[in-house]
C-alpha cells in the first residue's frame, strides 16, 4: 500500500463533439476524428484525469468517455448547466456514474429537453437542490 500522495495532471472541462453546436459552430472533422484528437492530446500532455461535460445533456459524451477509459484515462462524467442567473456550472460525478443516473440528475434539475441543453435551470446559484 502506498503511503504518499500522488498527483495527476487533469483537464476538468473537456467537451464532447456535440458541444460546438452550443456555440453555434460546426466541426471540420467527424466525431471519431474529434475523439481521437482529444485522446492524442491527453496522451501527449500526460493528462490522466478528464472531466467530461456537454451543455445540458450527456448524449454524445459516452463514445469519448469509453475511448478515454479504454486508454487508461480516468473520466469524471457530467454536464454543464446554466443557473437562473445564467451562471454556468460544470457538474462532475464519480467515474462509475452511469449515463442513466446523469440523465436523472438532469431531469431533477428540470432539463428534460435534450434538444435544448442551454435552457437555464430554475434554481439560483446559491439555492441549488440538495
Amino acid at each position: 500500500m502506498k503511503k504518499y500522495a500522488e498527483f495527476y495532471k487533469c483537464a476538468l472541462q473537456v467537451n464532447p463533439y456535440s458541444y460546438v453546436a452550443y456555440r453555434g459552430g460546426k466541426h471540420d472533422t467527424s466525431e471519431e476524428e474529434y475523439n481521437q484528437l482529444i485522446l492524442e492530446n491527453c496522451i501527449s500532455k500526460d493528462i490522466k484525469v478528464v472531466g467530461l461535460a456537454d451543455h445540458g445533456n450527456i448524449e454524445t459524451a459516452e463514445r469519448l468517455r469509453d475511448l478515454l477509459n479504454e486508454n487508461g484515462i480516468t473520466v469524471f462524467p457530467g454536464f454543464e448547466i446554466a443557473t437562473a442567473e445564467k451562471i454556468h456550472i460544470v457538474c462532475l460525478f464519480s467515474e462509475d456514474t452511469k449515463p442513466e443516473q446523469l440523465n436523472r440528475y438532469l431531469g431533477r434539475l428540470g432539463l428534460t429537453d435534450v434538444e435544448n441543453g442551454v435552457l437555464p435551470v430554475s434554481y439560483h446559484v446559491f439555492k441549488l437542490p440538495n
